[in-house]
């Protein structure tokens, strides 16, 4: 587990700041350590909130120049990811795809491994979600960056390493998402 850097971030509205204190309760009692949250001043709305993502992601990537696998503040851990410990860290960017709902990718839980091709994904998708004409959160964007590096970059489904140890839990009505 020590290859990644878990990391989230969260504004500073008591909502997402219980959610923080919640995950990193999570966190410590399966003795998880190697975890980064970033704290934001309070934003204007829940998407101005969300598309500090890809903003958010490649930062971290870049100061700490090490792979991270960033969750969704308001995710639930279930267990200590040891499924994680099986993968070969031979690919570039891993997402839970989910072809049965209606977004193809799941936008609670992604490992990005610091490599070249990383980091220009995440500077489209940054891009992409600073557009001012932008009228939908950052995981529409997140999918049209997908469509638009997926032949060129060795991107992988996570879904069967994380489904046994992560929940989404939707902050505007706490409905719980399985992977």
């Amino acid at each position: 587990m020590e290859e990644y850097i878990i990391i989230s971030y969260a504004t500073k509205n008591q909502k997402y700041l219980d959610y923080a204190e919640r995950l990193i309760n999570f966190f410590l009692s399966y003795k998880i350590n190697n975890y980064h949250i970033r704290f934001y001043d309070s934003v204007s709305s829940k998407m101005e909130g969300c598309l500090l993502k890809p903003s958010f992601i490649l930062d971290e990537l870049l100061i700490r120049k090490h792979s991270v696998i960033c969750i969704d503040i308001d995710s639930i851990i279930t267990d200590y990811p040891y499924t994680l410990l099986q993968l070969e860290n031979t690919f570039d960017i891993g997402f839970v795809f989910t072809p049965e709902r209606k977004n193809l990718i799941s936008n609670g839980i992604h490992i990005f491994n610091y490599t070249t091709n990383t980091i220009s994904f995440l500077n489209r998708w940054n891009q992409l979600c600073k557009d001012k004409k932008l009228t939908s959160l950052d995981h529409h964007r997140l999918i049209d960056t997908y469509y638009e590096y997926y032949k060129n970059i060795n991107i992988i489904d996570i879904r069967k390493y994380v489904k046994d140890w992560i929940v989404a839990q939707f902050s505007f009505n706490n409905k719980k998402l399985y992977f």
